[in-house]
């Protein structure tokens, strides 16, 4: 699904299949850091792990991000509108994502470890599609003036 924004240059599409690939990368991005921080392992125990400590939190973003419409369905969206429901949609997953770990997957859910996964998973996962809307309109941008030349 391919998605025009308003507010910018004409003919900007957002592909929602490349946010999500964005995205899960993203998630795996985290796990990966966050084992590489805290395991004595090598990288085959990072990126064996991965998929395990990234999963809840998938389970939460994905969820969430439907609901709150990070994935845009309408034919107009704005980058402040993106960047907020990228966020709101982040922190409601984070929160399903904690407890589908504490309930589901039985680990364990410290404060600090919260702080730091909310901060690190905000970095990772918005920080990249707003990077992308940006490129996008960039793009498009460019295109638009070639196009008036």
């Amino acid at each position: 699904m391919r998605v025009e924004t308003e507010g910018g240059p004409s003919g900007v599409r957002l592909s929602t299949p490349l946010l999500a690939a964005t995205d899960v990368a993203a998630f795996l991005v985290f796990a990966v850091g966050g084992r590489m921080m805290h395991s004595g392992g090598g990288a085959a125990d990072w990126l064996s792990h991965a998929p395990r400590v990234a999963a809840p939190f998938l389970i939460g973003w994905f969820a969430a991000a439907f609901v709150f419409g990070a994935y845009p369905r309408a034919r107009e969206v704005r980058l402040l509108r993106f960047g907020v429901r990228s966020l709101v949609a982040l922190l409601v997953g984070d929160a399903i994502g904690f407890a589908v770990r504490a309930y589901v997957f039985g680990e364990g859910v410290s404060l600090p470890f919260v702080a730091t996964a909310v901060a690190f998973t905000a970095l990772v996962v918005v920080g990249p599609r707003l990077f992308y809307f940006w490129r996008a309109t960039a793009s498009a941008g460019r295109r638009g003036l070639a196009a008036r030349a």
